[in-house]
């Protein structure tokens, strides 16, 4: 027997695998086309803004390590280095609150012990960060960790960067919308992503500190003061940067 003729309610009322082949055969190259013909009228820019700031204040992180064959004794150079930086630090008026110090850490060697520890500065004047910073290294033996420049009003200046880079994305846009002798239309899309706002340095050069003691480890690294407002070329800036991306419609 022969195969029997679908009727007309069969194959379209009653969808089998066959039915649903053929119109997805069918639906996926207008769709394809629909998508196509929509993305021939969109043009996307994008670019990268920079703004560079001078620095507002900087947090100092310190590294005091004192070593000894004998505890009682590292434990007592230890004590007399972390007075000598708080009084450092009272002299050039930081607030308690802009001052933190972790606890000690006691690792026992087969020379002696080493009594470590961290304590953590914000310099709110940069005009003063010269001589604090000198006035630390002559006071105790410690090692400048890091230091890293932060700005107070870092939305401003992410904003700022912002405005920038989208002023420039319109006349990218416009230059090339005008060569191809057609029209702006409205904005389908932005994505901004903001960066920078800090900037941090960090120390690694070794520096006795005069006192003789040759059971002692002395890892200092002067880390020189920005140039700022108050002192110095005001070269030094840290950087904001905001990358903003820009979807537009294009009209004949």
């Amino acid at each position: 027997m022969g195969e029997r003729k679908l009727t007309w309610k069969e194959r379209f009322c009653f969808p089998g695998r066959r039915t649903i082949m053929k119109l997805t055969n069918v639906i996926l190259p207008l769709f394809m086309l629909s998508t196509m013909a929509g993305a021939e009228r969109l043009i996307r820019v994008s670019g990268d803004a920079l703004v560079e700031v001078q620095p507002d204040y900087a947090i100092v992180r310190l590294n005091l390590e004192a070593r000894d064959r004998l505890l009682k004794r590292a434990r007592a150079t230890h004590t007399a280095d972390l007075e000598a930086v708080l009084q450092v630090a009272d002299r050039h008026k930081i607030s308690s609150a802009d001052l933190a110090q972790d606890f000690p850490e006691i690792d026992s060697r087969s020379d002696g012990f080493l009594v470590r520890r961290t304590v953590q500065l914000t310099v709110r004047d940069l005009k003063d960060y010269d001589a604090l910073l000198f006035e630390l290294y002559d006071s105790a033996a410690l090692t400048v960790e890091s230091v890293e420049f932060r700005l107070n009003d870092l939305l401003k200046h992410r904003e700022r960067a912002r405005d920038m880079e989208i002023t420039a994305a319109e006349a990218k846009v416009n230059l090339m919308v005008k060569a191809m002798k057609r029209r702006i239309g409205r904005v389908m899309d932005v994505e901004v992503e903001s960066g920078g706002g800090s900037l941090l340095r960090r120390g690694g050069m070794t520096v006795d500190d005069g006192r003789g003691n040759g059971n002692r480890a002395m890892q200092n690294a002067i880390l020189v003061a920005p140039a700022s407002s108050g002192s110095g070329s005001g070269l030094f800036r840290v950087p904001v940067t905001a990358k903003v991306d820009v979807q537009y419609e294009i009209l004949d």
